[in-house]
């Protein structure tokens, strides 16, 4: 079970719920729980739930790992971790002559290694959802959100870092 611990204000959050429905699709051998982590506080406290968004990993009634942040490559390897040690799935999907859905993971991959810098946000150029929801990767490595880039362009080193891709 994944239990994503969530706030409808928190735009991380959303956007962390967009990636979870895709790992449902793909995946039949685990259940992906939201949570309010601020109507059902007592759940929230239970698990030391600091900040949204948040995830939970558990086995029946056994705690086997934690996320925080909305860290997507992370959730993706997290889950696939968890898949791998559960031997029976939910359900069964039906069986299909089309080709299967490319993973989150390897749709991220693919991104990555599109372009030697990718800056990944929410919103458009001229409408950015969120500020520290930038996220720059150099060389498929990721180098830091928004308050890191800002650090690294008044430094000078942002420059140097980004010719040399």
């Amino acid at each position: 079970v994944v239990v994503h611990f969530e706030a409808d204000w928190c735009v991380p959050c959303q956007h962390m719920n967009a990636i979870l429905e895709q790992l449902q699709v793909e995946n039949n051998h685990a259940a992906f729980v939201r949570v309010d982590a601020e109507e059902l506080f007592e759940l929230s406290e239970k698990y030391e739930i600091q900040a949204v968004p948040a995830f939970v990993f558990l086995k029946g009634s056994v705690l086997c790992d934690k996320l925080e942040g909305a860290n997507a490559p992370e959730l993706v390897a997290k889950v696939e971790g968890l898949l791998k040690s559960t031997s029976k799935p939910m359900s069964e999907k039906p069986a299909s002559s089309a080709q299967p859905p490319e993973s989150l993971n390897d749709r991220i991959k693919k991104l990555l290694a599109s372009s030697p810098v990718l800056l990944f946000m929410k919103g458009d150029p001229q409408e950015p959802r969120c500020g520290f929801s930038r996220k720059l990767y150099v060389d498929g490595e990721l180098i830091g959100g928004c308050d890191i880039i800002l650090e690294m362009h008044e430094s000078g080193e942002l420059k140097g870092t980004v010719c040399r891709a």
